[in-house]
């Protein structure tokens, strides 16, 4: 897989149909990137933790609402949502 050279946006839709954690890991190829997360229903939360370690970022996000969370330099990351 090739990674591209634009900034990184990774859309994905947050709903919780059930009332459980979701984890996602991704990688961030460069040093501009950004997370656009999505609200589908209700509020939801949501936790980026860099790997190996690293300060995590937290917030959520309403129904219907887009939260861009610029990445900086972190690279490899677990996305954790409720």
């Amino acid at each position: 897989m090739r990674w591209s050279t634009l900034p990184l946006t990774l859309a994905l839709l947050l709903g919780s149909t059930w009332a459980r954690a979701e984890d996602y890991y991704a990688r961030n190829p460069t040093s501009q990137g950004a997370l656009t997360l999505v609200g589908y229903s209700g509020t939801t939360s949501y936790t980026i933790q860099p790997l190996p370690t690293g300060n995590p970022i937290t917030g959520s996000v309403g129904a219907n609402v887009r939260a861009n969370v610029p990445l900086g330099a972190i690279r490899e990351f677990k996305l954790t949502t409720s």
